[in-house]
């Protein structure tokens, strides 16, 4: 009873954190739960280039949501994961992975999202979630394609995940799927510009579950945002490819993927993710 009267009397507000690297947030005063929600950076796609490489589309970032228990006044750290890099011309170079997005207390994580593994990478990075989350799920963002380097068309990236289900993947062919569980679409594969990029895949908002992230198909272009509340991008799309070199007789270069967010609400036992009071 004295938690549920404490939290009651907390005043409501968020702290909402998108520029990448690592910052910190001080638990206000009268807060003893947090609610907060990880969204991992998307993965960058390979390049299309010598010696003659298919292309590769990034996979999006994974989301991740709790509910913790905190001390007011404590200091913890926030990690917001940068979108994995674009794969160079130059040796037909793999995309980077996405970087993780993360809440922790000195070293010890209390939750975790992980960046899409680049186009033509792996990624060894996990979900984390701390053993005493009261509430709390997570969902893989959508794959990235891969084709062989006669490809002639550039392949979507994977969306971001989502509140209680994955991210749609990529388009290859015009077969990408929708986001579910208010996650982000796959982007959409193109045959047309200059090295025929695909779309990135959509992001997923942070504002709490919402309709899903439609799939872009054939038109090249981004998939839908996911939970769209404010961001038309939202957060942890993968990116989208150019075609296979051998198609284009060129070299092109991958593209970086888009970048993570956290997002935390207070009181954590009033507004909780996915869908509990987590709009302003």
């Amino acid at each position: 009873m004295f938690d549920l009267l404490t939290q009651q009397a907390a005043a409501d507000a968020e702290a909402i954190f998108t520029s990448t690297g690592t910052t910190t947030y001080t638990v206000p005063s009268g807060v003893i739960y947090i609610s907060a929600v990880c969204i991992g950076g998307g993965g960058g796609s390979s390049s299309s280039g010598s010696p003659g490489t298919g292309p590769n589309s990034g996979r999006g970032g994974s989301l991740a949501f709790a509910t913790l228990q905190v001390t007011a006044g404590e200091t913890l750290t926030i990690t917001v994961g940068a979108g994995g890099t674009a794969g160079s011309a130059t040796g037909g170079e793999s995309g980077g992975n996405g970087g993780l997005s993360s809440i922790s207390r000195g070293g010890t994580t209390l939750l975790q999202a992980p960046g899409g593994a680049g186009g033509g990478n792996t990624s060894s990075d996990s979900v984390v979630i701390s053993a005493d989350a009261l509430v709390s799920g997570s969902n893989a963002g959508g794959a990235g394609r891969s084709e062989d380097r006669f490809f002639a068309r550039g392949l979507g990236g994977g969306g971001a995940g989502g509140y209680s289900g994955a991210g749609g993947i990529g388009s290859s062919a015009g077969n990408g799927g929708s986001g579910s569980g208010g996650g982000g679409g796959g982007g959409g594969d193109s045959n047309t510009g200059s090295g025929r990029y695909g779309g990135y895949g959509g992001g997923t908002d942070i504002f709490g579950q919402g309709s899903n992230g439609s799939a872009a198909g054939l038109n090249g272009g981004d998939g839908g945002t996911g939970s769209f509340v404010s961001n038309a991008n939202g957060f942890g799309g993968g990116a989208g490819s150019p075609a296979g070199s051998n198609a284009l007789g060129f070299q092109f270069n991958g593209r970086a993927g888009r970048s993570g967010a956290v997002r935390i609400i207070v009181p954590g036992r009033k507004r909780l993710f996915p869908s509990t009071n987590t709009t302003n």
